[in-house]
């Protein structure tokens, strides 16, 4: 299974619509999204969780790492360097999903009585 060939298209195309879609939410979801990110206030305190989220780095370190994001999406989407875009895409990925706070107060509100 692993030494027949298969056709390198569908995944040029998957890899292409996926930067599109990598492109697309850094440079208009995340933008709107890291304006609001003080806003809110993380009140998930069980372990592993009280820890997160990493520190939210100052505005131009923000915008540096969503016009990375953005980068990295587009050279997907053209075709130029995909791993290399995939890997520097990755950690940037990860660092954006852990410092939305939403995710952890969505899904439990602490009780005084607990």
């Amino acid at each position: 299974m692993l030494h027949r060939s298969a056709p390198a298209t569908p995944l040029g195309c998957f890899a292409r619509a996926y930067g599109l879609l990598l492109a697309g939410f850094a440079h208009f979801t995340l933008a709107s999204y890291l304006q609001l990110l003080e806003l809110t206030a993380l009140t998930f305190p069980f372990a592993p969780f009280d820890r997160l989220p990493l520190p939210v780095l100052p505005a131009p370190a923000m915008t540096a790492l969503r016009r990375a994001l953005v980068g990295c999406g587009a050279g997907l989407a053209v075709g130029v360097a995909p791993r290399p875009c995939l890997l520097a895409a990755a950690p940037l990925l990860i660092y954006f999903i852990q410092i939305d706070r939403t995710l952890y107060n969505n899904h439990c509100v602490p009780h005084p009585s607990c």
